[in-house]
């Protein structure tokens, strides 16, 4: 049988949606919020994923099918029951907020329709199904199936691009965040007291702030920070030309006192 979301538009949606093989390789790529998110979005998506190519390969058994609904749909349930709790946490991104909240209405629909289809219940011998499905055919079943995945397309590639969006919102603000930073004028007197930290260890020229077990390998990890240090202060705007070169001379002095030691 064919099935409306084919195996190339899957493929399509779930590279939107992050492009990795697992949440963990997703979540360091965005906000813990928005980690929550892309990562049950993915692991939903993976399952819609295998339930639907094990439809359109007609490789499932009629009672993999079953056990495949009704654990897609447990995972669908436990989606739109905690995932509104956490689109509330979003304040900045509104159309982030808009384009969740239409994908958990679609599913919430699907939720019902599935429950439906494949429910379940106990007694003595255990848990066991119910539902209208057994009164359908595998085929019947699979179309039913099929045709309820294929609702949820637009909104699938819809959520997909919009978690791309924010991933990129959110590294762009990090970097802008990072940048002002970096960059921030600082002024001579910052500079200078940077390295007087270090300054203040030198005693008769010598440099005598580590003990001697450990003197070279910290002191050699001192030296790139004071050479970090006037590489920040040598692309300080703030500071003129005579500045930088008395930021920089005090700094360097430094270090060839240290280097005399090693």
């Amino acid at each position: 049988m064919k099935i409306k979301l084919t195996e190339s538009q899957l493929k399509r949606v779930l590279k939107e949606v992050g492009g990795y093989d697992s949440p963990e390789v997703m979540a360091t790529h965005a906000g813990p919020l928005h980690t929550v998110i892309s990562s049950q979005t993915m692991e939903l998506l993976m399952l819609v994923s295998k339930l639907t190519q094990g439809i359109r390969d007609e490789e499932l058994s009629r009672t993999e099918l079953v056990n495949g609904i009704y654990n897609l749909n447990e995972k669908i349930s436990q989606y739109v029951h905690h995932m509104p709790e956490v689109t509330k946490e979003i304040y900045v991104d509104d159309d982030f907020k808009t384009v969740v909240k239409s994908f958990i209405s679609a599913l919430v629909k699907i939720n019902k329709y599935f429950r439906m289809l494949v429910g379940s219940g106990q007694n003595d011998g255990g848990t066991f199904y119910t539902g209208l499905s057994f009164d359908m055919t595998q085929d019947e079943l699979e179309e039913q199936v099929a045709e309820q995945i294929a609702t949820l397309t637009d909104r699938i590639q819809e959520m997909g691009m919009m978690i791309m969006t924010i991933h990129q919102r959110f590294n762009d603000r990090t970097s802008s965040m990072n940048e002002q930073m970096e960059f921030e004028p600082k002024g001579m007197d910052f500079w200078l007291e940077e390295l007087s930290e270090f300054a203040i260890h030198l005693e008769n020229g010598v440099y005598d702030k580590h003990d001697e077990l450990s003197f070279d390998d910290l002191t050699e990890y001192d030296i790139e920070e004071i050479q970090g240090i006037l590489e920040d202060a040598m692309e300080d705007k703030s500071l003129n030309d005579n500045e930088r070169t008395l930021v920089f001379e005090y700094g360097q002095g430094i270090i060839d006192t240290i280097q005399r030691k090693l």
